[in-house]
């Protein structure tokens, strides 16, 4: 039986339906909420290292995404502000992760809904709709678990959606911590370094990325230090 999700935020947040028996879902339309929500503790593709029009399939399977159906990067275009790169779904942007998750977030323009899947079964509707306009943002943080996205667009834009950048968490590879919210597949001295220069108690708590250890839930302690060291160093070398 179909139950409204439970929602986690206030302001920032509409209600979605939850299609499984325990799934609480938070929505969010703003990205610096969702960002904090999540303690920065996420993996970006901005799609500028594909060139125009090709089709988006295992290019990052290296983060533990692929994506399928037809999805086409884009650009340069200004209806993608963050970098003049994204990617055009036709008709939705379909990805699977290599792991479970419990967050996905997009920049996007136009109207967008979010479908969470896990292992085939349809486990949440979002009910984010923004019809017109650039530089939207939709995030879903959710107390179920999935491993499937399917993001679509709404009447009477049914036959393409356009999506800037893509995040989602938690990460597979959680030392892989620079370049910061650009992750590159390995841990490496400059994920080191940014423990070293984090060192100390976190200055804002809800915006400290070199904050890795426990490995939680809820990730981190407030406080980096040699806990998250270990981490970077037990994690040295490329992501499995």
């Amino acid at each position: 039986m179909m139950q409204r999700a439970v929602i986690l935020c206030a302001s920032v947040c509409s209600t979605g339906v939850a299609l499984a028996s325990h799934a609480s879902v938070a929505e969010y339309i703003s990205g610096v909420a969702w960002k904090s929500a999540v303690n920065h503790q996420f993996n970006r593709i901005a799609f500028t290292d594909i060139r125009n029009n090709i089709i988006v399939s295992d290019q990052y399977n290296h983060l533990g995404v692929t994506f399928y159906a037809l999805n086409l990067v884009t650009g340069p275009v200004t209806y993608f502000p963050n970098d003049a790169w994204g990617v055009r779904g036709l008709p939705s942007l379909s990805m699977k992760f290599g792991g479970l998750k419990h967050w996905v977030a997009v920049d996007h323009a136009g109207p967008a809904r979010f479908e969470l899947y896990r292992q085939g079964q349809l486990i949440h509707v979002s009910q984010i709709s923004i019809f017109s306009g650039v530089g939207n943002f939709a995030g879903m943080l959710s107390t179920e678990p999935f491993d499937e996205v399917q993001i679509r667009t709404l009447s009477p834009f049914v036959d393409h959606v356009y999506i800037d950048d893509v995040y989602w968490g938690p990460r597979d590879c959680p030392a892989d911590l620079a370049p910061e919210d650009l992750p590159n597949g390995t841990v490496n001295v400059d994920d080191l370094l940014a423990v070293i220069n984090a060192w100390g108690p976190c200055g804002n708590p809800t915006n400290c990325p070199a904050d890795i250890a426990p490995a939680g839930p809820p990730v981190g302690n407030d406080v980096v230090n040699v806990d998250d060291l270990l981490a970077v160093i037990n994690g040295w070398g490329a992501c499995p």
